[in-house]
């Protein structure tokens, strides 16, 4: 019982924290706990991760947004938010798996209600899973080595972040440095 609310809970927290990726134990899931066990396991995780990421988005994005950029950005934000209806929201986030996790916390941004959220989870979901895992159960991987694929990814993930942040910053200093 523990691995099965140790493996939703990474999930979960995959989905609601962009950098880091469950796909791996994903993948091995199949072989850990069955095909129908895996796929509820799963879906159930991503919903989890997801409403976490929308409530949080749903109750401090538009605050965050409104201190970070300048007003005219953030009312045309308002205005494409708006427009964003629920067979929108469900077919980009089925196409776009990759921004799963970001298209969720956006859609905290709109005025989509949390139950049609959740199933707007669920559909785009379902195919983008069951390829997954059916994937994983045709390559039988050990849960082991893809929990360390895991570790590897989002290591790589946080690194290249930090890098990326660094760079970004190096301009400013540069400009600093050439003003004195």
């Amino acid at each position: 019982m523990l691995e099965v609310l140790t493996y939703i809970f990474v999930v979960s927290l995959s989905t609601a924290i962009p950098p880091f990726v469950a796909v791996p134990l994903e993948l091995a899931a199949p072989s850990k706990f069955g095909l129908p066990l895996a796929f509820i396991y799963t879906l159930f995780g991503n919903i989890v991760g997801a409403t976490a990421g929308f409530l949080i988005a749903r109750k401090y994005g538009w605050v965050v947004i409104e201190r970070v950029f300048h007003e005219h950005h953030v009312t045309r934000a308002k205005s494409i938010a708006k427009k964003y209806t629920f067979w929108k929201m469900t077919w980009t986030r089925m196409f776009l798996v990759s921004l799963f996790d970001v298209l969720s916390w956006a859609a905290g941004l709109t005025t989509i209600s949390l139950g049609r959220f959740i199933l707007s989870t669920v559909i785009s979901n379902i195919p983008v899973v069951t390829v997954i895992l059916v994937f994983g159960n045709s390559i039988n991987i050990s849960y082991a080595m893809m929990g360390w694929m895991s570790v590897g990814v989002l290591i790589i993930s946080v690194y290249v972040l930090y890098k990326a942040l660094r760079l970004r910053s190096v301009p400013e200093e540069a400009t600093e440095k050439n003003a004195l």
